[in-house]
């Protein structure tokens, strides 16, 4: 099976890491940090490991994600031992740190005090970690990839595959592929690969699928702004990738016959979520709210 383009061309060093230069440039010094952004593939993980090896320093990698490596007994038994090794030169990622019990987050205060190396904390919803580890930490924002740092990536890995701008339907692919997944490089790069597997008409079908939730936005917009049913209208968007979600419609929205008022209403309520998702927000409550945002006041007596 072929290597995963996306880990086989992940940047190794701060400098080549491209689309979060403001970030590299903040993190030269060792200490505690959190890495944060609402959108996954932004380079969290991987700032994190360059950081470590322009460093020449072992990293200790752990994943809350796991059931194993979310509680108190996983700092106690596996974290603090390590941060007493009379070893300074060392870091410690904690990646999704968001998932970290409370508990285990109340012990890993007093162990970041006390550690003799550095923590890098990774989270996609900043509101779950706790206070307290924040004031302790630097934090990062990770902002999604800009399409021209995508499209710069992209044009990098096509370059060492052999997938050069020569070939019939290179830049296309490309440029297609970078808009549909702007903000998140791993997906690109995956997009990418998956894309230079296929053959004609395949990858004219691909290109043309590529980013578009299945989501039926008309009848979205007909529960939300004409039977202004929450719960209805909710179900609709539930399961789908947020960014996505809300850019497709964006563009339907423009092309469709809804009064002004109801366009107006509904791009407010897009901002509205594009800042929260900024802010890590619990992706819950954007959604949530966004559907709110839509529905016409006057329809719910006041509290």
């Amino acid at each position: 099976m072929s290597e995963v383009w996306a880990q086989k061309h992940r940047p190794t060093t701060l400098w080549d890491i491209v689309g979060q230069e403001e970030v590299v440039r903040t993190i030269n010094n060792p200490g505690h940090y959190v890495f944060y952004s609402p959108e996954p593939g932004t380079g969290k993980t991987t700032t994190a490991l360059a950081l470590a090896k322009d460093m020449d320093w072992p990293i200790h990698i752990f994943n809350a994600s796991t059931k194993n490596e979310r509680g108190i007994a996983f700092i106690e038994e596996q974290v603090i031992p390590l941060t007493r090794t009379g070893n300074y030169n060392q870091w410690f990622l904690l990646d999704e740190a968001d998932q970290l019990t409370d508990a285990a987050q109340s012990a890993l205060k007093g162990v970041i005090e006390n550690a003799q190396g550095y923590f890098i904390l990774t989270c996609n919803n900043l509101s779950k970690v706790s206070p307290w580890l924040q004031s302790r930490c630097s934090v990062k924002h990770f902002k999604p990839i800009s399409e021209g740092s995508i499209i710069k990536i992209l044009s990098k890995v096509a370059a060492v595959e052999n997938l050069n701008h020569h070939q019939p339907g290179v830049p296309n692919a490309i440029n297609c592929i970078a808009k549909a997944h702007t903000g998140d490089a791993r997906n690109a790069i995956n997009a990418l690969q998956a894309w230079s597997y296929l053959k004609g008409d395949e990858r004219t079908k691909f290109l043309a699928n590529l980013g578009t939730p299945q989501v039926d936005y008309d009848k979205f917009l007909r529960l939300a702004v004409r039977e202004r049913s929450f719960d209805a209208a909710l179900k609709i968007l539930k399961g789908h990738p947020l960014k996505e979600t809300f850019r497709g419609l964006l563009s339907y929205l423009m092309e469709s016959g809804a009064k002004q008022e109801s366009k107006m209403r509904i791009i407010l309520a897009l901002i509205e979520s594009e800042r929260d998702l900024i802010a890590g927000i619990s992706p819950e409550l954007i959604l949530a709210n966004f559907v709110r945002g839509c529905i016409p006041t006057g329809v719910y007596p006041s509290a």
